[in-house]
């Protein structure tokens, strides 16, 4: 997947028009339009505001990581006490993925997934 392809599915993931993040990043959103379709490529600048506009790593967008989605901020789920635990996980690459999570999880459905993935990394050996 190309830049411009990774952009858009961002920006397409947050369900934001080209208007809406160009505004957002202070640019044209005819420039964000050739970003997209590999007209011309942003700089590391720009390249960053979309990162956090996205809610992405800057690795995400230039193909160093697979997926799109592993830092949302805690205040991005319904239940606060799941967003405290979300926190604590992002520097924990085993549970990175849950990250990814749907936003209404409730923190007793939270736990459950963590049990299960630990369950499953200790079945596999998986440890750190």
């Amino acid at each position: 997947m190309s830049l411009g392809e990774r952009l858009r599915y961002a920006r397409t993931k947050t369900d934001q028009t080209q208007r809406e993040v160009a505004k957002k990043a202070g640019i044209n959103y005819k420039t964000l339009s050739n970003w997209e379709n590999n007209v011309s490529n942003p700089a590391p600048d720009d390249l960053l505001v979309l990162a956090k506009i996205y809610n992405v790593s800057t690795d995400y967008l230039l193909g160093r990581e697979s997926s799109p989605m592993f830092n949302p901020p805690a205040g991005f789920f319904d239940d606060p006490d799941v967003g405290a635990r979300v926190e604590q996980l992002k520097t924990n690459p085993k549970f990175r993925l849950l990250l990814c999570a749907s936003k209404d999880l409730t923190s007793d459905e939270l736990d459950s997934l963590i049990a299960l993935a630990e369950h499953y990394a200790k079945k596999h050996g998986m440890t750190e």
